[in-house]
């Protein structure tokens, strides 16, 4: 989803970014990722009207959170499955 974001900020078309950015705030609020959740709608409200560098600072920091996300999603699986032990 974040590559179909990136995609239309390439290709300036803000309506489908501004869907795109609801979809995944419905993802980030599924797995409560709440920061990442309100990044995302920002992005959506802002969308319609917003300039290139705008919307292009809303997807970097999108994508900076979304990484920050998938590393902690990952590194709980592997608490739960027992492939990783906490940390002391």
């Amino acid at each position: 989803m974040f590559s179909q974001l990136r995609a239309c900020l390439a290709d300036a078309d803000h309506r489908q970014l501004a869907r795109l950015a609801h979809q995944l705030a419905g993802a980030s609020a599924n797995v409560h990722a709440v920061p990442l959740r309100e990044l995302c709608l920002s992005l959506e409200k802002s969308a319609p009207s917003a300039d290139f560098r705008e919307l292009e600072d809303g997807v970097r920091k999108i994508g900076a959170e979304l990484a920050r996300v998938s590393a902690t999603l990952r590194q709980d699986s592997q608490l739960v499955t027992g492939a990783v032990q906490p940390a002391s």
